[in-house]
């Protein structure tokens, strides 16, 4: 969507802005749960322009005390543990001193993918791939759904068809994150 579907005719509350002309590369800000986050969107191959890296990077360093998400098109392979895609390593290069960075978010590859790294500062940052594209039917509607616990200090992925009306068990499908909330 363009910037003016979150500007007009009133900005919507959660976003925060963008970076160039369009919309390509955004940002939205919210609370959950007495949380707050920064969900930073950049586009396919921002890899290939420092200033976007740059400007994700000032944003994670000018909101310390949300969480930080980034998302972008193609950021990991497939398996467990995965490797960073080209353009996901080098969004990770570019973010990684931030402390509040804790979750990266992609798809492109088709299937699942997961990585815990440990970021300079010693957080683990968790990356996420989900694709489901040359899944049957042209992926089933599958989606995940990820739940936050503060009291247990943990995400709870699932991954669920609301087409088929199932969800998904094997292990890259259903599993736990660890991630200190309180």
């Amino acid at each position: 969507f363009g910037v003016n579907h979150f500007t007009q005719p009133v900005t919507r509350t959660y976003y925060g802005g963008h970076y160039g002309a369009t919309n390509n590369n955004h940002f939205d800000l919210f609370s959950a749960g007495g949380l707050g986050f920064i969900v930073i969107y950049l586009e396919y191959n921002a890899s290939s322009d420092q200033n976007v890296l740059n400007w994700a990077s000032g944003l994670l360093q000018a909101n310390p005390a949300r969480r930080g998400i980034v998302v972008s098109h193609d950021t990991l392979g497939t398996g467990n543990p995965a490797s960073f895609s080209t353009q996901g390593q080098a969004i990770y290069d570019a973010v990684k001193g931030n402390p509040n960075l804790f979750l990266m978010l992609g798809g492109h590859t088709s299937g699942e993918g997961q990585k815990a790294v440990t970021a300079p500062h010693g957080n683990v940052v968790h990356a996420l791939l989900s694709d489901y594209q040359d899944w049957p039917n042209g992926g089933n509607g599958w989606l995940r759904i990820m739940e936050f616990s503060p009291s247990d200090n943990e995400i709870r992925v699932k991954t669920y068809s609301p087409y088929l009306n199932q969800y998904t068990t094997t292990t890259s499908s259903q599993f736990t994150l660890p991630y200190t909330m309180t």
